[in-house]
């Protein structure tokens, strides 16, 4: 999982020999890269603008208790 605010992009800044999802994928792992609330790449709610104050209404403890539950089970 990515930090907060950054995307799973930046897990492969690094070389594929000193980034661990390619490590683990030339491992054949299946390897899952996801964003939370407030990055870039996740930026559509199902019924909130990105530029409302409800789309922004959230707390780290929000992600770790309701997102992050829907990750693993979809995943």
């Amino acid at each position: 999982m990515n930090g907060f605010s950054l995307s799973a992009h930046t897990w492969l800044a690094a070389t594929e020999s000193n980034s661990l999802p390619l490590i683990f994928l030339n491992l054949d792992y299946d390897i899952w890269m996801t964003n939370l609330r407030a990055t870039t790449t996740v930026r559509k709610h199902t019924r909130h603008s990105n530029d409302s104050k409800e789309y922004w209404d959230f707390s780290i403890d929000d992600m770790v208790s309701h997102d992050m539950p829907i990750i693993f089970e979809f995943i």
